[in-house]
């Protein structure tokens, strides 16, 4: 009886096994649960990079947003900072920016870049008509409407850098 307890453990285990790693490798394509992304894995890093120069990518995972396929870049760069990005799979697009900054000294009170500046780095990352401008916590953060197309970009208050910068289209 444990014999027959033994074995079916065993082949319980292998079992799993072998579908866990046929799911990990599927997951090394450009294939998301059946949906194609026109995108693949190295195309996106060869973007990432090319819209961050001296970027090194640490990650690169796929996310499914909504039915919005995206990469999500996790990198450092030349700097050391830490910053990720999301790729839409489809059109290479680079819809948000994060860059991780750790400058404690932001106050509201202590900004070495005008609004005027602030909203020039900001048209450079997004187009469209500026709708919303606002200082908060150090940084400036600037909407801006371009048609469907929506975009939140931050800007570092102390060094007019962009510190962030989302894209998102109005599905009317």
């Amino acid at each position: 009886m444990k014999k027959k307890w033994m074995i079916s453990s065993v082949v319980g285990a292998v079992v799993i096994g072998s579908t866990f790693g046929v799911s990990a490798m599927a997951d090394s394509g450009d294939d998301w649960n059946g949906q194609k992304a026109e995108l693949s894995v190295s195309e996106a890093e060869t973007a990432a990079k090319e819209k961050v120069q001296g970027l090194t990518v640490d990650h690169i995972e796929k996310e499914n947003d909504d039915g919005r396929l995206l990469y999500e870049v996790d990198g450092t760069e030349a700097d050391g900072r830490d910053m990720d990005m999301d790729i839409d799979a489809n059109s290479g697009k680079v819809i948000r920016i994060d860059r991780d900054d750790d400058d404690e000294k932001e106050s509201n009170g202590k900004v070495n870049v005008s609004k005027q500046q602030a909203v020039e780095a900001a048209k450079a990352e997004g187009e469209g008509q500026v709708t919303e401008v606002e200082l908060d916590d150090g940084h400036y953060e600037i909407e801006m409407e371009n048609g469907r197309t929506e975009y939140e970009i931050k800007v570092d208050g102390q060094t007019g850098e962009v510190m962030e910068t989302e894209q998102d289209q109005d599905d009317d």
